[in-house]
């Protein structure tokens, strides 16, 4: 990543969650601070719920640009090329530099790729590679990499939120994280058609004692 000399243009799988936008976001910080022009390439529109990381900063639309020959594309969180912005795609051969992922499907791209199976996150892994870069890593780029660490994991729930992945996040507190806001951000707020799913949902719930369960139709 040191050897950067044009634009990184960061991509991530269509449909982008927390960990896909936070991964990049985090690098695209991350890199900007080390003097290199990153940008989040071929993003479609940043969920309102993940817009507090000010993604839209960093977006570079992939109608109007195309790279140049010492640009670099990099992957993040993609399993496979189909999964890409389409426009992105035909790229992929002259000016990729790295994929970085923990699904396994994602090694059918031709470029040196950094898998880990056993990461909660691609945000866990891509924090790793820019500590090891010695890129500097600002409040804000901790926070992208924490919202896709806990979106990944369930906040820390799911199997795949190892030891590692914890000690990732304490690393990440210390930079300066503030838990409790982005929490509220993410979880605190529902989209009022959820509440009244979720309404219609109480509304027709029946205990069965003999079944020993509770349903709803």
């Amino acid at each position: 990543l040191k050897k950067l000399k044009g634009k990184a243009l960061v991509c991530a799988h269509l449909n982008p969650d927390g960990d896909a936008i936070g991964a990049s976001v985090g690098l695209c910080t991350a890199l900007r601070a080390a003097g290199i022009d990153a940008f989040c390439w071929g993003f479609d529109p940043i969920p309102k719920v993940y817009r507090f990381l000010r993604a839209e900063t960093l977006l570079l639309p992939v109608d109007a640009y195309a790279p140049a020959p010492n640009d670099t594309v990099i992957v993040l969180d993609c399993g496979g090329k189909m999964r890409l912005p389409e426009p992105v795609r035909p790229f992929l051969e002259s000016s990729l530099l790295l994929c970085i992922d923990h699904h396994r499907s994602g090694v059918e791209f031709a470029a040196p790729f950094l898998l880990e199976e056993n990461a909660g996150s691609c945000s866990e892994i891509v924090y790793r590679v820019v500590k090891a870069a010695g890129f500097p890593i600002s409040r804000d780029a901790a926070e992208a990499f924490w919202t896709g660490i806990i979106t990944d994991t369930g906040r820390f729930m799911y199997e795949s939120a190892s030891a590692q992945t914890l000690q990732t996040a304490a690393e990440l507190r210390s930079l300066g994280v503030r838990n409790n806001l982005l929490s509220d951000l993410i979880y605190g707020e529902q989209p009022i058609r959820r509440l009244k799913l979720l309404r219609r949902f109480l509304d027709h719930i029946r205990c069965d004692p003999v079944a020993g369960a509770a349903l709803s139709w």
